[in-house]
């Protein structure tokens, strides 16, 4: 089995914390990832202003690319996750460089529940205290939810397998390199049976800080969600909760 970790963007600010997180995440990945399978880690780093550890690549068992170019996460999906470069891997799990993985993240069981469930793409929850825009991200507190299915999911960590990554990389747009929108149209639009964890969670450390013109971003958002003839009022009123899925206790 191949999977590939993809880190779709890695810079200032706050490096010392961001190679912290990293190296942690890869840990988590390379313990809990499934006996036969090779991680490979393709690392985008927005700027040379720094330079990541030599030992980087010790963290996982196969290959650790780190590609240096300008751009943002958007540009970084659509230039160096082409459908050709990820034709070998099963899966594609794909991160924010500012999501701290928990200690109760498995890979493995990560990839099980994917396929028990049938779902398309699944997303460990946002830990309560964390930085998130929606409140949908969060964990519930009722310790019996499993995971819910959504109708939408903010991209921080995504595991998906490879024709679902194709198909979600398609629906990515050079005019809107943040990727605002595309979380509201995976479900309605792209087709995706979408996931979150809640036995699974993560903490995200920053927010919004990388917006250098967010009158820009926002209009890249509203032509983005006008192509499938949405407004951010419709999005908003859509629930973005299906149900969820409670552990069974034996009988």
């Amino acid at each position: 089995m191949n999977i590939l970790i993809f880190i779709s963007g890695f810079g200032n600010p706050h490096w010392q914390n961001k190679v912290a997180i990293l190296k942690k995440n890869l840990t988590l990945f390379n313990a809990t990832r499934p006996s036969n399978s090779i991680l490979d880690v393709i690392i985008c780093q927005y700027e040379m202003i720094e330079r990541l550890p030599s030992d980087i690549s010790s963290f996982v068992n196969g290959s650790c690319d780190i590609i240096i170019d300008k751009g943002f996460v958007g540009d970084f999906f659509r230039k160096v996750t082409t459908p050709e470069r990820v034709a070998k891997y099963d899966y594609i799990l794909s991160i924010l460089d500012d999501v701290e993985l928990n200690d109760n993240f498995n890979l493995t069981k990560m990839i099980e529940l994917k396929n028990i469930w049938n779902l398309d793409l699944i997303s460990p929850s946002i830990q309560f205290g964390s930085k998130a825009q929606f409140k949908y991200m969060y964990e519930v507190a009722d310790p019996s939810v499993l995971l819910r299915i959504t109708n939408a999911c903010e991209y921080f960590c995504y595991l998906m397998d490879l024709t679902t990554f194709i198909k979600y990389q398609s629906h990515i747009r050079e005019y809107n390199p943040f990727m605002w929108g595309v979380d509201g149209i995976i479900v309605k639009h792209i087709g995706l049976r979408v996931g979150m964890l809640n036995t699974m969670t993560m903490n995200h450390h920053y927010k919004n800080e990388s917006y250098e013109d967010f009158d820009k971003t926002y209009q890249a958002f509203v032509r983005y969600i006008n192509e499938y003839d949405e407004t951010p009022d419709s999005l908003a009123m859509m629930p973005s909760l299906a149900y969820a899925i409670h552990k069974v206790a034996p009988i």
